[in-house]
């Protein structure tokens, strides 16, 4: 009888055939970017990686779903087995990179349980195993010799010696005394206990050679169970689907694209400057480079051309980002090559959510999304638009992290918006790009806004020459685009509370006057974007407005977005924004309207708006949030000319800056770059400075926030702003091109960063945990889980909740779904129950005083039969009730006592 690989019946045999035929197809799509060595070595791998798989209980377990047989055997897992059936004599003289084959067979699989065993707490479980193997050694003698037999013609096939696979008598004698760590033999690639180890022995071409086969042995690994396990048709030609439109292709479709778009919006169409740049450039489609252009350039064709003809993995800061990016993409591809539409995939948290949505679009008829989605989650498709946080925490090296270094060695990395990501987050990209590169992958960090602290380490780090740094506006083909001014900024100081007063502040108003303003502009046609620092802002603005439009006939459309809906009402809120604000998909309605927010709209919705409120934040968000107003003007690269009028207003609360201040966002760089645009104002402002220049702008920024005592030290929750308010209050309106805000940003960051290195930790105290993360990074830091991992990138303190006032609701909605369903689904749940009332909150914005209660043992499901009861107590896990009022205009309005805000 043939041995057997997996549970349903798939045999040893037919399991490494699999795995065989999906390294022959990464080899035939791949071969030129790697030594035929290593394909040698991958192949002899893969043949050897399952051999543990004979071991009778292994055997017995798979017949009878038991959990252990009644040997009581070790529960040393079938891939550590393997290491006792390789024959060393032969592994030595036919793989190039023994000991990378040996790794990679003994960890494609990485237990819990490995660094007890490694380590000696549990090594006495090795020393058993090797024990019984030699007291038995005559019966797994006689298993080597069937498995000869059956892998015979497989291993002709693959010109590889199946006498490679023999009990291995000398390691079974040294492990019987000995642990496996001590050994020397296996260095395990995911403890920082053998860090002393890895450095001694690192090389940066071992370091390829191992990620190389150990990645694909688990990627060709996964695939054949892929294969076998499910019902989706597919074979190991799946693996890797190299489908990529040529150059002309592309240029075509992009040609077409610009040409619609430019007759939807009645308006001229734009060059196709990213086509001119790389026919003038061709050198730079090959290697890294970093691009940094405004909002509305055209960024997403430039790195469309730049990566075109090879595997392309794009990463954005919002899922939202992710979900159009991935409609975009679709259109852009699919009209160069058809046969590409069903090969465009997308991966974030909600993908299977999102895919089952989209599955309603008779765009997307006839299309397998399951399946779709499959191959994403296997890195198989040519092009993938996820979010960071399903790429970037590879670099805490968590277990089987190889599998996506592998494809990333082999493909094109664009990371689009970095200044999105916390400082923390920050570094973790700045450390992937630095590790794909050193992988020979190709980088393409494209960005509105970059820092030049990270731009600094980034091109340190990559080791890119000057060329490779290119800033769109200095470029012959953005030299049009520098001069370009589309906003006109003017500070708008105001008192939250009616009685608040302040002497010496001139028209200084009412945040009520601020709202009536907003009103009547919306009134009178315009498109009206606010966007506040938190949620609760947010909430109370909206609550004012809604008062302030009561009863009045033909009030304009009044909409609010955050992050605390649930996902059917934000889905559906952001829809209503981008038809009352759409950039050039539809034709643009006279109405006005008001549209209240949270950062959420900086880089998730593509609208355009007329007039931008904004509360004052950091320079780079500042930026973003422009890019959200009269954006149409951004496509005309001459010939326009400035505001007449201010259609931008920075709000800044006299009291605290703005909200959130100290909270969401460093109350130093939130305050300097108020500081910054004042001086930019009043024409007192060089945007090119020495470092003379920033020294003197940083003295008389001490002036305004230690006027009390210079010397003393900065209290990062003092509320006393009232110097810098006047600053900000006396500041005329002002024009900024460009241009301007590229340098503004390198500004404020410089002087940041000019602080940190002199020593100044108050001022550049924002730069220290993107320092610090990288310097933990640079260590060799490993994660345990890949979970722990994303959730360290993510800074994740978010918990699903649902409003205590609720729970009869969504009782009520539980029941009615189980009465439906004759075998409950996940995705049904989450679609047509959870969907509807989980709502995202940060655990740290709940009061203190709040009770809360997991959903689980508040909902009654005394109804449901026990089978059904544990898979929905599973689905309910997680989940918090809070005390919190809700409703689909509003959102999430958690009760008085808020110790903090997103």
């Amino acid at each position: 009888m043939s041995f057997l690989a997996k549970s349903n019946g798939v045999t040893l045999e037919k399991h490494i055939a699999d795995v065989l035929a999906s390294v022959r197809v990464l080899e035939q799509k791949n071969r030129e970017c790697h030594p035929r060595e290593l394909w040698r070595d991958l192949k002899l791998a893969a043949f050897l990686h399952d051999v543990g798989k004979v071991d009778p209980v292994f055997q017995q377990k798979l017949k009878s779903s038991v959990e252990e047989a009644s040997r009581g055997a070790s529960t040393i897992s079938h891939n550590l087995i393997s290491v006792f059936l390789i024959n060393r004599e032969k592994l030595l003289s036919y793989a190039q990179n023994p000991e990378a084959v040996l790794g990679a067979v003994a960890f494609h699989h990485w237990r819990d349980y490995y660094p007890d065993l490694f380590l000696g707490a549990r090594g006495e479980e090795v020393s058993r195993m090797a024990r019984s193997m030699l007291e038995e050694r005559e019966m797994w003698e006689d298993l080597v010799n069937r498995l000869h037999h059956e892998l015979q013609t497989l291993a002709h096939e693959y010109d590889i010696d199946p006498e490679v696979i023999s009990f291995n008598k000398t390691w079974a004698d040294y492990f019987q005394y000995n642990s496996i760590g001590n050994a020397g033999l296996l260095l395990p690639p995911y403890l920082l206990s053998f860090l002393p180890q890895k450095l001694k022995l690192r090389d940066i071409k071992d370091d390829q050679e191992r990620i190389f086969l150990a990645g694909n042995l688990m990627r060709c690994d996964h695939f054949a169970s892929l294969i076998e396990t499910e019902d989706l048709d597919l074979s190991p030609e799946d693996i890797e689907h190299n489908l990529f439109p040529s150059t002309s292709e592309l240029h075509r479709s992009l040609e077409e694209d610009f040409r619609e778009k430019a007759a939807a919006r009645n308006e001229p169409e734009p060059s196709f400057w990213q086509r001119d740049f790389f026919a003038s450039a061709p050198d730079l489609r090959e290697g890294s480079l970093v691009f940094i252009a405004p909002t509305g350039v055209g960024k997403t064709e430039f790195a469309y051309l730049w990566g075109a003809g090879r595997k392309n993995i794009y990463l954005l800061p919002m899922r939202a980002a992710v979900n159009a990016m991935w409609q975009r993409t679709r259109r852009a591809f699919g009209r160069a090559r058809e046969d590409l539409t069903g090969h465009i995939a997308f991966l974030h948290g909600e993908a299977a959510m999102e895919l089952r949505s989209a599955g309603r679009n008779p765009d997307l008829e006839g299309e397998s999304l399951t399946r779709s989605l499959a191959l994403a989650r296997h890195l198989a498709e040519p092009y993938i638009i996820a979010t960071g946080d399903q790429v970037a925490p590879a670099v805490l090296k968590y277990p089987g992290y190889e599998r996506l270094y592998t494809v990333l060695m082999d493909s094109c990395l664009v990371v689009d918006e970095v200044q999105a990501y916390d400082p923390r987050a920050a570094a973790v990209v700045t450390k992937l790009l630095e590790d794909v590169h050193n992988l020979q992958g190709r980088v393409l960090l494209m960005t509105a806004t970059l820092p030049p602290f990270i731009q600094e380490e980034i091109s340190q780090r990559l080791r890119l020459s000057s060329d490779r740094i290119l800033n769109f506006l200095e470029t012959s083909f953005g030299k049009a685009f520098a001069g370009q001014v589309r906003h006109r900024l003017q500070f708008k100081v105001y008192r939250k509370k009616p009685a608040q007063t302040k002497l010496g502040y001139p028209d200084v108003v009412s945040f009520q006057v601020l709202m009536e303003e907003m009103v009547a502009l919306a009134r009178d046609g315009k498109k009206v974007l606010a966007v506040f620092n938190t949620v609760k802002a947010a909430q109370e603005a909206y609550d004012l407005a809604s008062s302030l439009l009561d009863g009045v006939e033909g009030s304009p459309p009044l909409l609010l977005i955050h992050s605390r809906y649930t996902r059917t009402d934000r889905r559906e809120n952001e829809k209503a924004i981008e038809d009352y604000m759409p950039n050039g998909r539809a034709p643009r309605l006279e109405k006005g309207c008001l549209v209240l927010a949270t950062q959420v709209v900086e880089a998730s919705l593509d609208i355009d708006a007329d007039i931008l409120y904004t509360e004052l934040c950091p320079v780079d968000s500042l930026i973003q949030r422009l890019g959200r107003v009269w954006r149409r003007a951004a496509r005309q690269a001459s010939g326009m000319e400035e505001p007449s009028y201010a259609n931008v207003y920075v709000l800044v609360e006299t009291e605290d800056l703005c909200s959130g201040c100290g909270r969401v966002y460093d109350r130093h760089l939130v305050a300097l770059t108020g500081f910054i645009l004042a001086r930019q104002a009043m024409g007192d402002l060089e945007l090119m400075g020495e470092q003379s220049h920033i020294e003197n702008l940083l003295a008389d920024y001490r002036d305004i926030v230690f006027k009390k005592d210079r010397r003393r030290a900065y209290n990062p929750d003092e509320k006393e702003n009232s110097a810098l308010c006047k600053l900000l209050a006396k500041a005329p309106q002002f024009c900024l091109n460009e241009l301007e805000k590229v340098r503004l940003v390198a500004l404020t960051y410089g002087a940041l960063t000019w602080s940190w290195k002199r020593g100044e930790k108050d001022v550049g105290s924002y730069l220290k945990e993107y320092y610090e993360t990288l310097d933990i990074l640079d260590s060799g830091y490993c994660s345990d889980r890949k979970y722990d991992a994303q959730r360290l990138f993510r800074q994740v303190y978010t918990v699903e909740v649902v409003p205590r006032k609720r729970i009869e609701e969504f009782g009520r909605k539980l029941k009615a779904f189980i009465e439906r369903q004759d075998r409950p689904c996940y995705f049904d749940f989450n679609e047509q129950v959870l969907g509807n009332f989980t709502v995202p909150v940060d655990f740290r914005s709940l009061p203190s005083h709040a009770v809360t209660q997991p959903l689980a043992e508040v909902i009654d499901i005394s109804f449901i039969n026990a089978r059904f009861a544990r898979k929905i107590e599973r689905w309910l896990q997680g989940i918090m009730v809070v005390p919190a009022h809700y409703d689909s205009q509003r959102g999430l309005v958690l009760e008085v006592g808020e110790n903090g805000e997103e």
